[in-house]
């Protein structure tokens, strides 16, 4: 997908950075406590993989079940978290120089709550 972002090409991802539906709406035996506290780990792994070098970050982001923490409990499927891993593949390892920098340069947290769960979305410029 690089060539197409060189190419000038707006490529939009649209995910939610928090997804279990049944713990959302107090299902599984988790409590509210307990799915903030996952919820916010998942969200703080997530800025962590994101501002890492572009060879890291790529093998973080191969790896996420395994490198964020409660991934699967924050995603049980992954559709919801895949389309901020398509905007990456945008940027990483273009060689540009951006690729190495663009989430500390070129990326912007927008964090919330979300009915008392926190979750962020992330935009790249």
């Amino acid at each position: 997908l690089a060539p197409l972002r060189n190419d000038g090409v707006l490529i939009i991802g649209s995910g939610l950075g928090f997804h279990n539906l049944g713990a959302f709406f107090g299902g599984g035996g988790v409590s509210a406590e307990e799915v903030k506290k996952r919820a916010q780990e998942f969200d703080d792994g997530l800025e962590i993989l994101l501002r890492e070098t572009s060879e890291k970050k790529t093998s973080m982001v191969e790896k996420w079940r395994s490198t964020l923490p409660w991934s699967q409990f924050c995603h049980p499927t992954a559709e919801h978290l895949m389309p901020l891993f398509v905007v990456l593949g945008t940027v990483l390892g273009t060689g540009s120089g951006y690729d190495t920098e663009v989430c500390l340069e070129y990326m912007e947290r927008i964090s919330f709550d979300m009915m008392g769960i926190p979750t962020s979305h992330y935009i790249f410029d």
